[in-house]
């Protein structure tokens, strides 16, 4: 049994040179020198690999036929380019092999991913996260085989269609988080969220649902990796500047930017803060026409502070921010960022250093362009009176106490 390289449609004695299902040279697929040519079979014959479908700095994602189970599925090699060294000949199968020096060990990759292969294999409780199938050393690499999800991308989604509305696109954020926030518990953090990595499928109800893929880099936290991890825009800095601990808190940060991106339709802008030299994400005000309730605001801010210990520790903790506060009912107006370009643009994200000396501390808005305290249009002022703004934690009605990042005696800051 043959199948075609690019979608993995059986063959069986088709005479045509083009695959009658995807249309493409079914036989036909121009590898590159360090990747698995098509038609190789892994795992003692069981997986048949076609076409690489994408890569990074530490793996290579490759379309495939599971022979046994009947089924296509992804198969994800790991190949650090800084480190990995292979020069495939089709026709040697020694030179499928990956050489590499003293700093990487097999068995440390095998034990590193163990754990998180048998979580990611719990396919009932975790159904928005892509089920691992398999795992296995060959070629002097690891290899794990996980299952393919048909549909697009969030991030081709809202290119295509434009952004979400708020309720629509936490209705299905949620599940993903809740499955996620799981992972964390057994201490596993994916590191690599971005909208690229979330799939839209069909469930059986023929509604959309989400899933959250590419798994190559996740591992248990405390684990350091051999490789200078690849970011992207969705990354906070303590994962760009190496110096810094990753944690849970990680992948929290990247699933508010990824909400950002969907609810907005823009995607965030990496800048440089020249104080601490880090690489984060600028976010841009909301358009003007777009509405998103205030507590959603405030817990986007909160959960995207550049500094990771004043931010959102875990999703769980994003979550109540989400749910509890006592705003919900609000709208906050984000001004239009037309005819405008801020002077210091960061002012729309960070809370501003004047604590340090034990003064009040003033938290920059995106509206407040000529340094004024912003204002804040709600709703219920129609009126003409001034509007109350709720804040977070004001769920008594008080005037909620704000902890900056230097709160003195280290511990983590509270909103």
């Amino acid at each position: 049994m043959s199948y075609c390289y690019h979608c993995m449609t059986k063959l069986d004695e088709v005479e045509m040179p083009f695959c009658p299902e995807c249309g493409a040279k079914h036989s036909v697929h121009e590898s590159k020198s360090f990747e698995l040519p098509a038609g190789t079979t892994l795992g003692e014959g069981r997986y048949f690999v076609g076409k690489s479908i994408g890569s990074n700095n530490f793996s290579i994602a490759y379309i495939g036929f599971d022979t046994k189970d009947d089924e296509k599925v992804v198969i994800t090699e790991t190949f650090y380019k800084s480190v990995f060294k292979r020069d495939v000949k089709k026709d040697n199968k020694d030179s499928f092999k990956v050489s590499y020096g003293n700093e990487i060990s097999l068995d440390v990759l095998m034990r590193n991913t163990r754990k998180e292969c048998i979580t990611l294999s719990d396919s009932d409780r975790l159904k928005n996260i892509v089920k691992v199938k398999a795992w296995f050393s060959e070629n002097n690499t690891l290899y794990v085989v996980s299952e393919y999800i048909e549909g697009e991308t969030l991030f081709d989604r809202v290119k295509r269609e434009g952004a979400y509305d708020w309720e629509k696109l936490y209705s299905y954020m949620e599940p993903v988080l809740n499955d996620l926030a799981k992972l964390h518990d057994k201490n596993i953090i994916h590191k690599n969220i971005k909208p690229q990595n979330i799939m839209i499928r069909k469930n059986k109800k023929n509604k959309d649902e989400f899933v959250l893929i590419d798994f190559g880099i996740a591992q248990p936290k405390e684990t350091e990796s051999p490789v200078k991890r690849e970011t992207s825009a969705y990354a906070p800095p303590e994962q760009k500047n190496h110096s810094q601990p990753n944690g849970l808190y990680t992948d929290v940060f990247s699933c508010a930017a990824v909400i950002y991106y969907s609810v907005s339709g823009e995607e965030p802008k990496n800048e440089t803060d020249k104080e601490t030299d880090y690489l984060f994400p600028l976010l841009k005000p909301f358009k003007k026409s777009k509405k998103i309730p205030d507590n959603i605001y405030y817990a986007l801010k909160y959960a995207l502070q550049p500094d990771y210990k004043a931010r959102c520790q875990t999703l769980e903790e994003f979550n109540k921010r989400i749910y509890t506060d006592p705003g919900a009912s609000k709208t906050v107006y984000i001004p239009s960022e037309e005819n405008y370009q801020p002077k210091n643009p960061k002012k729309s994200l960070s809370l501003s250093k004047a604590d340090e000396d034990g003064s009040s501390p003033t938290v920059y808005l995106p509206s407040d362009r000529d340094g004024s305290s912003p204002t804040v249009y709600m709703p219920s002022d129609r009126d003409g009176s001034s509007p109350t703004v709720y804040m977070p934690s004001d769920s008594d009605g008080s005037s909620p106490t704000v902890y900056m990042p230097s709160d003195s005696d280290g511990s983590s800051p509270t909103v």
